[in-house]
């Protein structure tokens, strides 16, 4: 084999890693777009602005370290494989090859690319050391470039490492930035509002809101504020502590108040608990609660009373109802096994759910989750989760036992098709206004479109994304 050759070969080698990194410029671009986005979406606090920075250059530097990585180990596998696949045509032409240098190719080829490199520098330099290469004189610049070519290949696969780790983390950071305030309930207010005639192409449009546990909490606003604050919903609501369904009315002139205990509809004992929020037709879970702090003293039990309950599907004040919020402290699967009929014309459920037994016999998410999916829902996001510390430390340094969430579900666009384009519009405009869902939205839009013909959702998507939607 002439020396040229080898070198030809080699050079060939090199020249992958130059076309991978090219290749990888639009990959380098694409990240740039996204750190941009992220950066508008942190705001222009002065205090972040170094944050802003470094957040820059660790996701740039991440990306940039992973085409390194891929242009290395490129390099370091062909360069691998094609000595091996020399010595074994050597060995061809003299007719030498045995099964066992075959089998030494295959290794070189499967752990070319492979974390095992230490074999493949073995194998490597008995590949030099052999006789029939002696005659292309010494193979010291090979060996050391090769050996070279293995010491970075490690040391950028570590930083790289790192620093994905790193890139990562930024990633879910910029997730939870571009969902906004969610958590709390409150719309992102980094998009225009949705678009008026859009909504009303199936003539004005209203969501009705039906507030199962609708009481005044002090550490936050009622979910579906956003939707309230638009000027296009009208609220139901039910809350059976006379006191704080007083209360409701009185802050909330334009709610609708009735007076009923919602459940599957029958006779049952309701437990007014000493933190107000906890009352439930449920016997709170004292056994359990006991291994965490506070809980056992919230959930306590007050004051009883035998109670008639009353179906949602017996009110007619809620027949077309849109958004169904439900908190009724571990009650949810009795309401909604009690609103069959109302079920079928709704388009989102938001309702607390526990993962743990908080109360007696209560039905869990799962049960929740496996009823609602077998009515046409999906779940879309856990929001609010709360969490209890275990009480085994002197003071609560952290809470980890999840307990309970908001747990929000739309119904399908193929289910909600089938009820009628109106519906489809009032999905996409709950998505926008009061999750800040855009691309779901844009979905129920597209789903719209397809059932009468109109161009929705290219409107929508050309206003959302316009420069002029995003506030200074």
């Amino acid at each position: 084999m002439p020396v040229a050759k080898v070198r030809e070969l080699l050079s060939l080698a090199a020249s992958i890693g130059a076309q991978r990194l090219k290749r990888h410029d639009v990959e380098i671009a694409g990240l740039k777009v996204a750190v941009s986005s992220l950066l508008r979406e942190r705001g222009k606090e002065s205090s972040g602005a170094q944050t802003d920075q470094a957040l820059l250059a660790a996701l740039f530097d991440a990306g940039l370290h992973a085409v390194q990585v891929e242009r290395l180990s490129e390099l370091y596998e062909s360069m691998a494989l094609r000595i091996a696949n020399l010595e074994m045509a050597q060995a061809s032409s003299q007719g030498e090859a045995s099964e066992e240098k075959r089998g030494s190719v295959e290794m070189g080829r499967r752990q070319g690319a492979s974390e095992h490199n230490d074999d493949i520098v073995v194998h490597f330099e008995r590949i030099l050391a052999g006789e029939r290469w002696k005659p292309f004189g010494k193979h010291e610049a090979l060996r050391d470039y090769f050996n070279h070519i293995v010491k970075q290949y490690r040391l950028v696969v570590e930083e790289r490492d790192g620093l994905l780790n790193l890139r990562d983390q930024f990633i879910r950071e910029r997730q939870d930035l571009t969902r906004g305030e969610q958590d709390t309930g409150a719309r992102p207010s980094t998009h225009s509002d949705f678009p008026a005639e859009l909504l009303d192409r199936e003539g004005p449009c209203s969501v009705t809101i039906v507030d199962v546990g609708a009481q005044n909490l002090e550490s936050e606003d009622h979910i579906y504020s956003p939707l309230v604050r638009a000027n296009r919903a009208r609220v139901v609501g039910f809350e059976p502590l006379e006191a704080e369904a007083a209360n409701r009315a009185s802050s909330d002139p334009s709610i609708l108040m009735l007076n009923h205990f919602i459940g599957d509809g029958s006779d049952r004992t309701f437990r007014v608990g000493k933190f107000s929020p906890t009352s439930s037709l449920l016997e709170p879970n004292q056994s359990f609660l006991a291994q965490f702090v506070a809980l056992p003293e919230m959930c306590q039990i007050v004051s009883e009373e035998v109670v008639s309950t009353t179906r949602l599907d017996d009110v007619p004040e809620v027949r077309d109802c849109d958004f169904l919020k439900i908190d009724v402290q571990g009650g949810e699967l009795d309401v909604l096994r009690g609103a069959s009929t109302v079920l079928e014309r709704a388009v989102v459920v938001h309702s607390e759910v526990e993962f743990c037994p908080v109360y007696k016999n209560q039905p869990l998410f799962s049960d929740v989750d496996l009823f609602l999916r077998a009515r046409g829902f999906e779940l879309i996001e856990l929001m609010k989760r709360g969490y209890a510390s275990y009480q085994d430390l002197p003071r609560p340094l952290t809470s980890s036992r999840l307990m309970w969430a908001d747990a929000v579900y739309f119904m399908s666009p193929d289910a909600l098709s089938a009820v009628s384009p109106q519906k489809l519009l009032k999905a996409a405009y709950i998505a926008h206004e009061n999750y800040g869902m855009y691309d779901l939205a844009a979905r129920y839009l597209r789903s719209y479109d397809e059932c009468t013909g109109a161009d929705t959702k290219g409107v929508y998507g050309a206003r959302l994304c316009a420069p002029t939607s995003r506030k200074a």
